[in-house]
């Protein structure tokens, strides 16, 4: 994909203007479906969108439960053997704002973990379903389809939101991932122009849109 025909939002002019959108307004994120591989249905969604999801397994990439029968991620292995139902929720812990606390392989094994479980409907969500849900989706497309970083990005903020992957610390994880995994080198200074480019926060029409969504 050339540089060119990324479409990507225009860049916010300062600070203050992005820590409004975070603070005083946001968008309502009901389950939306992403996208779909060995018969899995992935969706994102946000925390209080999250609870009209329907679906076999809800992925928490917060540290607080939305529900269900809730289990921490490193309890799988060791409670698999004794516990009577499938877990409807699985706890990540992951703090906002930062790179996802997991190996590589993670994202496979997750994918690989929901086929065994006859799971077809997933679905990720963080508090306000972007960076770290937007972040989850995007790591999954690489890891487990081959995806590209920018590729899988614009996918998630095509379909689900424009404002997931939120910062430059997502951005750069993924294409970490990606050059590890998929082994795709790029040049460096390519690499920053797409990183850069797909940094760029919304611009100001968007925020005057997003007026009367208020916490």
């Amino acid at each position: 994909m050339k540089l060119n025909q990324l479409k990507i939002p225009k860049l916010i002019k300062n600070n203050s203007t992005r820590y409004n959108i975070k603070m005083n307004r946001r968008c309502f994120h009901k389950p939306t479906f992403v996208y779909q591989q060995d018969k899995i249905k992935y969706y994102a969604a946000d925390i209080y969108g999250i609870n009209e999801f329907k679906g076999h397994l809800v992925i928490n990439l917060t540290k607080i439960p939305s529900g269900g029968a809730a289990v921490n991620i490193n309890q799988i292995d060791t409670l698999k053997d004794h516990i009577i139902e499938k877990p409807k929720e699985i706890i990540l812990g992951w703090e906002d704002f930062m790179a996802p606390p997991v190996l590589s392989s993670f994202w496979s094994a997750l994918h690989e973990y929901c086929i065994r479980n006859s799971f077809t409907e997933v679905a990720f969500h963080c508090m306000q379903g972007h960076g770290r849900t937007g972040t989850a989706l995007a790591a999954m497309q690489i890891a487990c389809m081959g995806s590209n970083a920018v590729d899988a990005i614009e996918l998630v903020r095509e379909i689900h939101c424009q404002l997931a992957v939120e910062n430059e610390v997502q951005t750069g994880y993924l294409f970490d991932l990606d050059e590890e995994l998929n082994q795709r080198m790029i040049d460096y200074s390519l690499r920053q122009k797409l990183e850069d480019k797909l940094n760029k926060k919304i611009n100001h029409d968007l925020v005057e849109n997003l007026n009367f969504f208020r916490f």
